[in-house]
C-alpha cells in the first residue's frame, strides 16, 4: 500500500492509501485519526492505480476518484466534529 494523499479536516487527520502491486486487493483505505481515536474505512477500486511518469505520482482513474470523494463525504457526515 502507498499513501496517496493526506489532509486535515473537521479536527481529523485523513490519509488515503491505495494498492501498488497486483498482489494487494483492489481496495483503497481512508484512515481518519484524532488525538483519541483512529478509524479506518475502505472503498473498492475499479482499476489499479497507475504511476504517472511526468507527474512522478500515483493516480486513480476518474471513476475511482469519484468513489473516493463520495466515501470521504460519507465519512465526514458520520464523524463528530472535534474542536481544535
Amino acid at each position: 500500500m502507498q499513501k496517496l494523499s493526506g489532509w486535515h479536516e473537521k479536527g481529523y487527520h485523513f490519509e488515503v492509501y491505495v494498492p501498488t502491486t497486483i498482489f494487494e486487493p483492489k481496495k483503497g483505505y481512508i484512515k481518519a485519526s484524532s488525538n483519541t481515536s483512529i478509524d479506518q474505512f475502505s472503498f473498492k477500486l475499479k482499476e489499479m492505480p497507475k504511476w504517472e511518469v511526468p507527474c512522478q505520482c500515483i493516480l486513480l482513474s476518474r471513476n475511482d476518484e469519484r468513489s473516493l470523494e463520495v466515501k470521504v463525504k460519507q465519512i465526514l457526515r458520520k464523524l463528530p466534529k472535534i474542536r481544535v
